[in-house]
């Protein structure tokens, strides 16, 4: 954006909303709000509106008038989500980039704008002291706002916990073989006189002793049940960053539909 600078503010405050500042170097600009009962303001070199809500900007655009050519140059603001303006930090004025996509021009965020929905980090664990209470798991927040850990939960409810946990990750060796304990379905009810004649069935298994089967759950290591926690929760840290990445295109796609819907209508709006 040599030719002109468009910058976006959140504005503190518990409610969402955002104020555009707008220079131009290159002529002039229009930053269209259809506001209602509010109109344009008209071009200018230089404009700032405060205490636009989210779906407002979203619905804009900013036009630039070419000093030179007379050309004007359309810049579409659907890319700028609430979800992403949420993430502005507070009070801080950001530039916006222009891209074009599909012949479409879109102001749009930059990447280092300080959104956290594009930071996933690796899963960690967290496991306490053995004080009769279970290990604590911590997974890292994905985009989605902050999430209160079991750690801090338990310390806000008055459990005592110790303040430094240790932290278990994922061993480069392969898991060490463990017994598998096989669990027999319950017994079917006993069958009719008749059936129990004509019936080819071998006889039916015999579940395991209660006694056995806490020897053998007592012979799995522990650190085998860390190592495959921490592995759960590395990939449910992977789910969570690949369901972000398809939310981000389903919204690309969505924009670029009502986009070309948009250019549609004019098309055929238009006198032949």
């Amino acid at each position: 954006m040599s030719d002109f600078t468009l910058l976006v503010r959140r504005d503190p405050g518990y409610e969402l909303r955002v104020s555009v500042r707008l220079t131009v170097q290159n002529g002039s600009g229009i930053l269209s709000l259809s506001q209602r009962g509010r109109p344009d303001a008209p071009p200018s070199q230089s404009l700032e509106e405060l205490d636009i809500a989210p779906d407002t900007l979203r619905g804009g655009r900013f036009i630039h008038l070419l000093a030179d050519t007379a050309k004007r140059q359309s810049y579409a603001l659907s890319r700028l989500t609430a979800d992403k303006l949420a993430y502005l930090p507070e009070g801080e004025w950001v530039a916006l980039e222009a891209t074009t996509e599909f012949g479409f021009r879109y102001a749009i965020l930059p990447e280092n704008s300080g959104s956290s929905e594009s930071k996933v980090g690796a899963a960690a664990i967290s496991i306490p002291p053995t004080n009769g209470r279970g290990a604590a798991v911590s997974i890292p927040p994905t985009g989605r706002g902050p999430r209160p850990s079991p750690v801090a939960s338990a310390s806000a409810s008055g459990e005592d916990m110790d303040a430094s946990p240790v932290h278990v990750h994922s061993p480069a060796e392969p898991l060490p073989d463990v017994p598998r304990i096989a669990f027999a379905p319950p017994p079917p009810p006993p069958p009719s006189a008749h059936e129990a004649k004509s019936s080819t069935l071998p006889p039916r298994p015999v579940p395991m002793e209660p006694e056995l089967a806490r020897a053998a759950l007592r012979a799995v290591p522990r650190e085998f049940l860390e190592a495959a926690l921490t592995a759960e929760s590395g990939r449910v840290a992977e789910l969570h960053q690949r369901v972000e990445q398809l939310e981000i295109l389903l919204q690309q796609h969505s924009d670029r539909e009502r986009d070309l819907l948009a250019l549609l209508s004019r098309w055929q709006s238009a006198p032949s």
